[in-house]
């Protein structure tokens, strides 16, 4: 069963203006005085690059795989440094020097700039048997990679 409400009257003082259900005016909109910002020249558009050129229905387009092997003249890690002090990297650094010099910066700078007087890779071998005798790992393997880079 519903009950019935009465409507809800608002009373208003005698003296009140009644309220209006229409918009107000917003007041004018006044602007501060401050920088006046210029809107800057627009600089001409350049011209869009020529389209690619039409295949013809002859040509064949390359196809690609994602076994295919980039061929590169001299990769990276393979190309020839002029010293080992510039060829190590921030991390290599770290890391032959924690790994390689019982984290001894002065015997790593030496060894670096011994090295680097050397000739050729001979000699570098025969200084690397004289003062290391590093066991096989990946900091000493590393090392000698780049070694090896030096005297190429």
């Amino acid at each position: 069963m519903e009950e019935e409400t009465e409507p809800v009257q608002t009373v208003l003082p005698e003296d009140s203006p009644l309220p209006s259900l229409s918009p107000s005016p917003s007041p004018p909109l006044v602007s501060s005085p401050g920088p006046q910002v210029s809107e800057s020249p627009r600089l001409p558009l350049s011209p869009s690059p020529p389209p690619f050129p039409p295949f013809s229905k002859n040509e064949e387009l390359p196809v690609y795989s994602l076994d295919d092997k980039k061929e590169e003249s001299t990769p990276y890690h393979a190309a020839p440094i002029k010293s080992l002090k510039e060829g190590l990297s921030l991390n290599d650094r770290y890391l032959f020097q924690r790994e390689l010099f019982n984290n001894d910066k002065s015997r790593l700078d030496e060894s670096v700039a011994a090295l680097d007087r050397l000739n050729n890779i001979h000699e570098a071998v025969d200084y690397l048997k004289a003062n290391f005798r590093w066991n096989k790992s990946e900091a000493s393997e590393k090392f000698v990679q780049l070694v090896k880079r030096r005297f190429s």
